[in-house]
């Protein structure tokens, strides 16, 4: 019985799966060293001049943060979303957000582009709390929880990669200089290859994770994806809508009650 559970719940979770996988399994093909190379980043990223980009930026992520705050978040609210709907429901609000929410962004900051899931997630976060209350919650729980273990292990595997790239690089430089004192020339030239080599991985390393730090999120494109996700389960799936507003209200009246037995 619990394996006939588990398996509808994961077909009822299909398509926040693919999308999830898709997600990883990009950045993990295109990233080096925990990040994607600025040079795709632009490439792949949407603007007026890459219009083609629309059904491709929500796939790209600058960072590790960056990929796995969107992520989790899909994970979690996605599977509330569409178990509270359906695959399909799903699949139209993440892309068509994406979409919208992608030329509204170009046309109110011209000259910038746009990377990142985050505006068909934002969609489906507000999507599922009007779909579903309690799978919203449920959804909210399970990311606050898993956040907080994943981005611990995430932020020590970047300070050990930052100070492996020191440690090798001091290490190469007391190679170079033991080369020099042995007048060893073919075994300097290597070691200084290596070298530089390390110093352009490790100024990429640098600048990317100052990019991810310092990239600005556009706020009024993340309030238009969240809009979007409830007007979509209002104009489309309005009977989910209206029973959810009444749980909501059921539970607001029943508050003062639970807080005073408590």
């Amino acid at each position: 019985m619990r394996q006939n559970k588990f398996f509808s719940f994961l077909y009822g979770s299909k398509a926040t799966l693919i999308l999830f996988f898709l997600i990883i399994g990009i950045f993990f093909l295109l990233a080096d060293n925990f990040y994607i190379p600025q040079e795709t980043i632009r490439e792949t990223s949407f603007s007026p001049e890459r219009p083609l980009n629309v059904v491709v930026y929500e796939f790209i992520h600058i960072g590790p943060n960056h990929l796995l705050s969107n992520a989790l978040t899909l994970l979690a609210f996605g599977i509330a979303f569409e178990l509270a709907l359906s695959s399909l429901d799903l699949l139209i609000v993440f892309f068509s957000s994406a979409i919208i929410t992608a030329l509204f962004f170009v046309l109110t900051n011209p000259g910038s582009s746009i990377v990142g899931a985050s505006a068909g997630i934002l969609s489906l976060i507000t999507g599922a709390f009007f779909a579903s209350p309690k799978k919203f919650f449920i959804a909210l729980g399970f990311s606050i929880f898993f956040a907080l273990a994943i981005f611990a292990v995430l932020n020590a595997a970047l300070f050990s990669t930052q100070q492996n790239f020191e440690a090798k690089q001091q290490e190469l430089q007391a190679g170079i200089q033991q080369a020099i004192i042995e007048k060893n020339p073919e075994k300097q030239k290597q070691l200084e290859q290596s070298l530089e080599k390390t110093v352009v991985q490790k100024q990429s390393f640098e600048q990317s994770k100052a990019v991810e730090k310092n990239a600005v999120s556009d706020y009024g494109s993340h309030i238009f994806a969240a809009l979007f996700g409830i007007g979509y389960v209002f104009f489309f799936r309005r009977k989910k809508f209206v029973e959810s507003i009444a749980q909501i209200d059921n539970f607001l009246q029943s508050l003062p009650r639970i807080i005073k037995k408590h």
